[in-house]
């Protein structure tokens, strides 16, 4: 985790709750297939990754390349299980996600906009705040700590879609 003195977040936050625009932007635009096709490519980059960061820490280590290996070695050492863990809260939220939006854009019709994407994301981001802080941290870091980096996850992810709502509007002119 990240921190902003004194507050530990997840670095990764950031640019995760982007992912929720760029789904809201897909089903007002091309349709509910467009955002699950974009779920799976997503699915599969991190499936890809997982097996290459494995691939590369069991790779055996060259005396020439000894310092570089071990830094490669600490930083995808632990990658397998927050990428699990970002692959399983990724699929059930962002399926929850359309799913939901597609709901309320059935009943909105093209009006409310802004009340589509607040709904979803305080809702679709308290769910993947949960499943991903507690797979990812539960057992490697104190539950004070889980707790508290899933609470300004879910502060940053909110706040981060709740700005991202005029980009939405801008993307119709």
């Amino acid at each position: 985790p990240g921190t902003t003195a004194p507050i530990p977040y997840p670095i990764g936050t950031v640019f995760y709750a982007a992912v929720f625009l760029a789904i809201y932007l897909l089903i007002e635009h091309y349709g509910v297939p467009a955002a699950r096709r974009v779920i799976w490519i997503g699915f599969f980059s991190v499936m890809l990754f997982i097996i290459a960061s494995q691939v590369i820490i069991s790779m055996p280590i060259t005396p020439a390349s000894t310092p570089t290996d071990t830094a490669i070695r600490t930083l995808f050492s632990g990658s397998s299980r927050i990428a699990f863990a970002s692959i399983i809260s990724f699929i059930v939220t962002q399926y929850f996600a359309i799913w939901l939006y597609a709901r309320i854009k059935e009943k909105t019709g093209h009006r409310l906009l802004w009340l589509r994407a607040i709904v979803v994301t305080l809702s679709a981001q308290a769910i993947d705040s949960v499943l991903f802080f507690s797979m990812a941290f539960t057992g490697t870091l104190p539950s004070e700590a889980v707790f508290e980096i899933l609470l300004v996850g879910y502060v940053i992810k909110v706040l981060i879609g709740t700005v991202s709502i005029p980009f939405m509007y801008l993307s119709f002119k």
